[in-house]
């Protein structure tokens, strides 16, 4: 990655910067390979979730980028025109359409629980969030991301309520309540914990809204988050 085509990556992303965080942080903390920064789009691979993720007005030119990259295991593109490209063209699956949420802010959300305590889990916890979270990622993931320090649980009296993490690529996630503790807020006390650790690394906290979420888009706003109208796209190649 020149210097130059970062600059220019940068400077297209920031055009829409609430929608392309997810783009912008890899590049910022260095997990982007650059495949191409113009004033017409991006073009990356974020290395640590090997995700090729693209942003492209020129439909032309987003075309053959997608043609080029060959069959890869999971795209994230910003364009409709790009996800159905990818669904009609070459059968891949429109795994999820998301907007986008970001906590612009650099003020600290206050802990307002005082039975909830939330401390880093360790790959012990494996299968029990496995248990709660399986219909989502599969248990090699949340292995990984156990490891990599960044899931954080909350725990009642001892036992463990919920959990919230951040993905590979950087976004917030992985946020679960398990049933019987559900309404209490602790989700948002869960996710306002991770938020804060981000913002005292300099890090711009930020997550995806599942289309037709709306418990967890009336959670973001709650929190504080900016949500795009304008909508991402996760696409993964179908099975055979």
């Amino acid at each position: 990655m020149t210097i130059f085509m970062k600059d220019i990556a940068l400077k297209y992303l920031n055009q829409n910067h609430s929608l392309h965080v997810g783009m912008i942080h890899p590049i910022v903390r260095g997990t982007a390979e650059l495949f191409y920064g113009g004033d017409d789009g991006v073009f990356l691979r974020e290395i640590e979730s090997d995700v090729f993720m693209l942003s492209m007005v020129n439909q032309e030119r987003g075309k053959e980028f997608l043609r080029d990259a060959g069959e890869q295991e999971l795209f994230c593109v910003y364009q409709e025109y790009l996800a159905r490209y990818l669904v009609n063209k070459y059968n891949y699956v429109k795994e999820m359409t998301c907007f986008q949420a970001i906590y612009n802010k650099k003020e600290y959300l206050p802990r307002k629980i005082a039975d909830l305590e939330i401390k880093a889990l360790d790959l012990s916890y494996a299968e029990k969030v496995y248990q709660h979270y399986s219909a989502h990622v599969d248990l090699d993931y949340l292995k990984r991301r156990l490891l990599a320090g960044v899931m954080y649980g909350g725990f009642v009296a001892g036992e463990l309520c919920g959990f919230v993490g951040t993905h590979e690529e950087g976004g917030i996630g992985l946020l679960e309540v398990f049933e019987k503790y559900r309404m209490r807020g602790y989700g948002a006390e869960l996710e306002s914990h991770l938020i804060n650790l981000l913002l005292d690394h300099g890090e711009i906290p930020y997550a995806q809204i599942m289309e037709g979420n709306v418990a967890s888009y009336v959670l973001h706003e709650k929190l504080g988050f900016d949500i795009t109208r304008e909508k991402l796209y996760w696409l993964k190649k179908r099975a055979i």
